[in-house]
């Protein structure tokens, strides 16, 4: 999980989700094993939770990467920086696919 907030007095608006979403994906190296990125934005403050294939502490260094050059490149994210770092939320997984069958 990332949260990004303005840095100093920014007045532009906070950028949609999509637009966000792209931008990480364009920064994200097939190394990272990025399979999704989620987006939850507020009062001046975006969350991301990146969802990736590799184990947590691989998992954070790709996410920070990704947002350090996406922060540092992107014309969208200018006036943006990193507010907190932290794992995903700990608790019970979404539950077995309705779609699969269950083993024998």
């Amino acid at each position: 999980m990332v949260t990004l907030a303005p840095r100093g007095r920014y007045s532009a608006g906070e950028p949609r989700a999509a637009e966000i979403s792209d931008v990480m994906w364009v920064f994200a190296t097939p190394e990272a094993q990025l399979e999704h990125v989620s987006i939850r934005s507020g009062a001046c403050r975006i969350h991301l939770g990146f969802y990736s294939r590799l184990d947590s502490a691989a998992a954070a260094e790709a996410t920070t990467a990704i947002c350090r050059r996406a922060l540092a490149s992107s014309p969208l994210l200018r006036g943006w920086e990193v507010a907190a770092l932290g794992p995903a939320p700990e608790g019970p997984g979404p539950g077995p696919d309705p779609g699969l069958d269950p083993a024998p």
